[in-house]
């Protein structure tokens, strides 16, 4: 059902797909249109063209599934707060998130990952998680590919990109997300009340 409606919504309105398309490019940012039983309906080029960490690691043994409850509590949360949700990913990696409804029910999401907002160079050993390979100069040859794809967006780029995200997310849904502009703005009030 939320599968049918979010590929009606494309159909209806074939200006969105152009806008994420449009997204990755200007914020060199992996897009996922995601409904919410988890079948991606649509992916930028980058899953496509590009060595994928996420790949590597599922190849590896790793499952997607904890990657998933992350990304659905995200959507959630972006719901809640009424707004795009930058947090981080599984591993060390960024997303944001944004829902997709249908009258009040979340119908799936919109998620820009991976990213990174620090050069790979900069990662704690720890952070990198370690993939079981046989032979250790070929595990680090595979994660330096996969890590060198990952783009690395500045704090304040990833917050416009948050904005952005959100009105596009605001243009698959049905009706608009007018409602969840309202409790942002009603939690922005009482957070100014709460500091007076």
């Amino acid at each position: 059902m939320a599968e049918q409606f979010l590929l009606s919504r494309l159909k209806e309105k074939p200006e969105i797909n152009h806008e994420m398309i449009t997204f990755t490019q200007a914020t060199t940012i992996p897009l996922r249109l995601i409904d919410f039983k988890g079948k991606v309906l649509w992916k930028s080029d980058f899953f496509k063209s590009k060595a994928n960490f996420c790949k590597i690691i599922q190849s590896n043994g790793i499952s997607g599934k904890s990657c998933r409850k992350i990304q659905e509590k995200a959507a959630r949360e972006s719901m809640r707060w009424g707004e795009a949700i930058i947090a981080k990913c599984c591993y060390f990696f960024m997303q944001i998130t944004a829902p997709l409804m249908k009258g009040e029910k979340l119908t799936g999401y919109l998620l820009a990952s991976p990213f990174l907002l620090v050069d790979p160079s900069e990662l704690q050993p720890e952070e990198v998680i370690s993939l079981p390979h046989k032979d250790k100069l070929a595990k680090k040859k595979i994660l330096d590919k996969a890590l060198s794809s990952i783009p690395v967006v500045k704090d304040e780029e990833a917050g416009q990109a948050a904005h952005q995200l959100f009105r596009i997310a605001d243009h698959l849904s049905d009706p608009d997300l007018s409602g969840l502009l309202k409790v942002r703005e009603a939690q922005e009030l009482q957070g100014k009340i709460a500091e007076q």
